[in-house]
């Protein structure tokens, strides 16, 4: 008796084992086939009000290289390289997304900058920046919206966006919260 109960006893950890293996096979497969289900396109939008003018803001947004100097987010810009027709592109390195190549595509003089990611195999994407008068003459508030747009090409991406929204809403709370600090501590009229 004493070697059939060695013999169960690996029979037995064998079949949990396959037990596991199996489950996790239909656990990825299910979370696989529920991303082919799910939309390839996100949008996820916050907004927050700013004392100063829309000038002061769209100043600090598109002096990319000081981005480390107040985002909280943003560990280092490599690589910044204006372009002449006033495009640019740079590497951004997150805090907590690691790096990212990043491109300026578009920008309206005091109102608007859109940053599209470059060269990423998981997702392509952007963050808008509006910028809206919303105060008086005699008290000036620009009320900036964020924008981010993400088109994750893998189903399994998709997954974890659908259950990182709110992740991602405290992400441009974040970085609405650091700009917010940035450009109201500038002196006006710079």
């Amino acid at each position: 008796m004493s070697e059939q109960q060695p013999k169960k006893k690996g029979a037995k950890l064998i079949k949990i084992f396959i037990g596991l293996v199996l489950l996790i096979a239909l656990a990825v497969g299910g979370a696989f086939v529920y991303g082919n289900t799910l939309k390839p396109d996100w949008e996820f939008k916050r907004s927050t009000d700013i004392s100063r003018w829309n000038i002061a803001v769209y100043d600090v947004l598109a002096d990319v290289p000081a981005y480390p100097s107040w985002s909280s987010q943003i560990k280092e810009i490599k690589d910044y390289k204006k372009n002449a027709d006033g495009t640019a592109t740079w590497t951004a390195v997150f805090t907590q997304m690691g790096e990212l190549k990043m491109h300026l595509t578009e920008s309206k003089k005091h109102s608007m900058l859109k940053i599209e990611v470059v060269e990423n195999p998981m997702f392509k994407g952007y963050w808008l920046y509006e910028m809206q008068e919303v105060g008086k003459e005699d008290n000036h508030v620009t009320r900036v919206t964020l924008t981010e747009h993400a088109t994750p090409s893998n189903p399994m991406i998709r997954v974890m966006f659908q259950f990182m929204g709110g992740q991602v809403d405290g992400v441009l709370d974040t970085a609405l919260a650091d700009l917010k600090k940035k450009a109201e501590s500038a002196k006006p009229g710079t």
